[in-house]
């Protein structure tokens, strides 16, 4: 009997599989690796910030941007923890004065010839690029989520119109048909109502470019990205204008604490203590030592066992006096010698530091000393990697002035004048040089935007060429060799950008960039090919191009077939 109850019953239906997209796959496994790596407390920073910029880009092309600005967060406090131990490992009590020169300020220049490469200089140079990508990524999520709440308000005012319009409809029964302006006018209001807003509110991005406080490294990031959203170009070219004096202002402080750090300890008498050295800062603690005191001649010695510190922020109260110490390491006697640290200061907050000279007893002999320079809490960032940015969206929004002098930035800093030469010896293609030593110190990504910097400026010298002129001024008549001169030495200085970026694409593994100016430079040098006389040099830049590509288009077919 059981057996033929259970032949008339039919199986339940089957639940249908939801397959999932690549992007949704991909997002869900990165998700479940930054978990881990957080359960574990995962003490890379690298690896968790590139994991956390992933999963966080990943989230943002699926729309949900709220989720990736809490990874991002994560991020930022992985990269700001890795930074700061990275900086407090190279930081030994008995080093020398001349080996803390302000230890991150030193690090973001980038590649300087003459700085001594520390031990952790590339790491550290990797995690400040990292920090640049997650701010981008970071505020890109918010613009977008400023632009979302645009569309919310828009909405709701559209229906609360609407609502409105029909409402009258009802009533013409009792306030009468609605005249022709009445009908005009509420046409015009619902075909405003159509259309969305493509801005996040102004009051959004004050929020934004307020909450960076005095940090122009991250200020700098906010306007960039604003600018990045359908403007116009007047409002482009003001955010822009705004980013670049961001960027000015913070290497001007950052050379006025280079500046003080830098000196040497002074030999000169002073009534006062000198200011305190800057060692190393965060975003939440710094490092500073003091110098030794020379007290001035006729007065009689004091006996000076050592340095209290004392901190304020700046602007508040007129000098730093005895009763700065509501900081963690304030106003605590230290011996001559030790480094004295700071804890509990706010992120993007400007300090002011003196120290005051103390008996064997801690007592504060004569007051405090001069007080020093300001100092923001917080972990500078690669301004060269900010002016590419700047470049990079000048020239997407075709602003001249700003891409040629943002991109200048890093040109001068990568490239150097050739050697001099005889006039006859002369060729464009020469005039410029690679300083291969800044490449070899430089991150990839910044040479991965300088590459796309070059291509900007390539754009520029052409758009700017060809304006106003006719295209066969570009090229030079067999009988003339003189008409389109002009055009051809601009051809030539150009490639030479091409040149370069292929070079440096190729030493960083960008398969893109790589073919991408080889092939710019490939059309860019063909219409020379016309001439009776083809230089040597033009030959030669043509098998750098082809050789380049050539290696790239190798190793793909390598890939697929081993793929296969």
């Amino acid at each position: 009997e059981r057996e033929g109850e259970g032949e008339g019953e039919k199986p339940p239906p089957e639940e249908p599989k939801l397959e999932m997209t690549l992007r949704q796959l991909a997002s869900e496994v990165l998700k479940a690796v930054h978990g881990t790596l957080q359960w574990v407390q995962f003490d890379d920073g690298v690896v968790r910030a590139w994991v956390a910029l992933r999963l966080s880009q990943t989230l943002e092309k699926r729309g949900k941007r709220k989720d990736a600005v809490a990874v991002i967060e994560d991020a930022v406090a992985s990269i700001n923890h890795a930074r700061y131990l990275l900086l407090a490992k190279e930081i030994d009590p008995n080093t020398s004065w001349e080996a803390l020169d302000a230890v991150p300020s030193v690090s973001t220049k980038t590649g300087d010839g003459g700085v001594a490469r520390r031990p952790n200089h590339e790491m550290e140079q990797l995690l400040a690029c990292l920090q640049v990508d997650v701010l981008h990524c970071k505020y890109r999520c918010l613009l977008a989520l400023g632009v979302e709440h645009a569309h919310r308000a828009a909405a709701g005012k559209q229906a609360t119109n609407a609502a409105t319009r029909l409402k009258r409809t009802k009533e013409q029964t009792i306030y009468g048909t609605k005249s022709r302006k009445q009908l005009r006018e509420e046409a015009q209001e619902a075909e405003r109502d159509r259309s969305r807003p493509l801005l996040p509110p102004k009051q959004w991005e004050r929020d934004l470019v307020a909450g960076c406080n005095k940090n122009a490294y991250e200020r700098a990031v906010v306007l960039i990205e604003m600018a990045r959203l359908p403007r116009l170009s007047e409002d482009r070219q003001r955010i822009l204008q705004e980013a670049s004096d961001a960027i000015a202002e913070a290497e001007a402080l950052e050379s006025r604490i280079e500046d003080q750090v830098s000196l040497r300890p002074s030999l000169e008498r002073t009534p006062k203590p000198l200011p305190p050295r800057l060692v190393m800062r965060s975003a939440t603690a710094m490092i500073v030592s003091a110098d030794p005191w020379r007290q001035p001649k006729g007065e009689p010695p004091a006996d000076v066992a050592g340095y209290s510190l004392y901190c304020k922020n700046e602007g508040s109260g007129v000098a730093v006096s005895l009763n700065n110490v509501e900081f963690r390491g304030t106003g605590i006697a230290r011996p001559h010698g030790d480094k004295i640290i700071v804890h509990g200061l706010t992120p993007n907050e400007s300090y002011v530091f003196a120290v005051a000279p103390v008996d064997p007893q801690g007592r504060v002999i004569g007051g405090v000393g001069e007080t020093s320079v300001p100092v923001v809490a917080l972990l500078p960032m690669p301004t060269l990697l900010l002016w590419g940015h700047v470049c990079l969206s000048a020239s997407q929004a075709q602003l001249s002035a700003l891409t040629r002098s943002s991109g200048l930035r890093l040109y001068s800093h990568f490239v150097t004048e050739g050697p001099r030469r005889d006039l006859w010896e002369q060729n464009p293609v020469d005039r410029d040089m690679l300083r291969l030593d800044r490449v070899q110190a430089s991150p990839q990504a910044l040479l991965r935007v300088f590459c796309q910097v070059l291509i900007a400026l390539t754009d520029l010298a052409e758009r700017e060429t060809l304006n106003g002129e006719p295209l066969d001024t570009w090229i030079v008549p067999d009988d003339h060799y003189e008409v389109g001169l002009r055009g051809h030495v601009v051809r030539l200085r150009t490639s030479k950008k091409l040149l370069m970026a292929v070079y440096v694409a190729a030493g960083i593994d960008d398969e893109q960039l790589c073919c991408k100016a080889g092939l710019r430079a490939f059309h860019l040098l063909l219409p020379l090919l016309q001439m009776k006389r083809t230089p040597a040099f033009l030959f030669q830049a043509y098998a750098v191009v082809h050789s380049a590509v050539r290696v790239f288009l190798k190793a793909g077919v390598a890939r697929g077939d081993a793929e296969g």
